[in-house]
């Protein structure tokens, strides 16, 4: 293999006509894309273009200020208007945020203690097995199952520009898009080596939001070695602080997956790291990105 070649055909002359038909027009898209725009195409073939909001993050420092019908009760210390959601770009590639002030103590400990009676040790991987890449342990949290989740959904939906209804999952919510809470605890030593989010066969995860729920004493933070912020060498380390969060797309503009988005939980070293995540699909039924479509593309820089 070569880090500039993206596909090896292989024909033996058994396939039907039709999909070598669809091959050659997939390997044309793929060959189109790198050319305009220096990157290889690894999400699904003719992905759309996400239809759910993405914040902009042209500028590393840039300040997004957002209005929530979920204050943060009681205020963090810090905070004076509790109604009042701060994101700051970290990264513009992926388009990276950093939340100071998400969750109040008493959300914390609520889910804190959720997650201290119930966690059992992660899986990973679509095949859902244990690995030693990731030796933490995890739990879920429907929508549903309090007030208090319910408003954390909620000001979640602001935060995010994403109507309240799309935030929802479960039998009775087919059209929903994000998944349950996750709570995640790591001990001493416990990690999620570098992965990402998104994936192509079950559809992409457009949107990873990370809360914090405690300080460890030492270690803990979540690494973007590939993150690119206003210094020469990539790679960017967010530490957790109890009740912030950090905002990542794992899907760019055009709809291909992001490889900027590589992200790591580094191990623990001394003390505990509790987390909770949302993750949201944008499954929305776009229509597909033409052979056409891509030859008179924006340019470059809006892809």
């Amino acid at each position: 293999m070569h880090r500039d070649t993206y596909t090896y055909p292989c024909d033996d002359g058994t396939g039907d006509a039709e999909s070598k038909e669809r091959w050659i027009e997939e390997k044309t898209f793929n060959d189109l894309y790198r050319k305009k725009t220096g990157r290889h195409w690894i999400s699904k073939p003719f992905n759309t273009k996400p239809q759910l909001y993405m914040h902009p993050a042209d500028k590393v420092g840039a300040v997004l200020q957002i209005k929530t019908t979920s204050p943060i009760e009681p205020a963090p210390q810090g905070m004076s208007d509790n109604s009042l959601l701060t994101l700051e770009v970290l990264a513009t590639e992926p388009r990276l945020f950093k939340i100071p002030h998400f969750l109040s103590e008493s959300e914390v400990a609520y889910l804190v203690s959720v997650g201290a009676k119930n966690v059992k040790r992660s899986l990973t991987g679509d095949w859902g097995g244990v690995s030693e890449t990731r030796t933490s342990k995890n739990t879920w949290i429907e929508r549903n199952s309090s007030p208090i989740i319910e408003k954390i959904f909620q000001r979640a939906s602001d935060l995010l520009k994403i109507d309240e209804k799309v935030l929802t999952h479960g039998r009775q919510h087919d059209d929903g898009f994000a998944e349950s809470l996750q709570l995640v605890h790591y001990d001493v030593d416990d990690k999620y080596d570098a992965h990402y989010d998104w994936g192509v066969e079950k559809g992409p995860r457009y949107i990873t939001l990370l809360l914090y729920l405690n300080e460890p004493t030492a270690g803990g933070e979540t690494c973007f070695p590939r993150a690119k912020d206003a210094n020469p060498d990539p790679g960017i380390i967010v530490s957790p602080k109890i009740g912030s969060a950090a905002l990542f797309y794992n899907i760019m503009p055009d709809g291909n997956a992001d490889i900027m988005s590589l992200h790591a939980a580094l191990p623990v070293h001394r003390g505990e790291k509790w987390l909770a995540n949302f993750w949201i699909r944008d499954t929305t039924s776009g229509p597909e990105m033409t052979l056409d479509q891509l030859k008179v593309l924006a340019p470059k820089s809006e892809l």
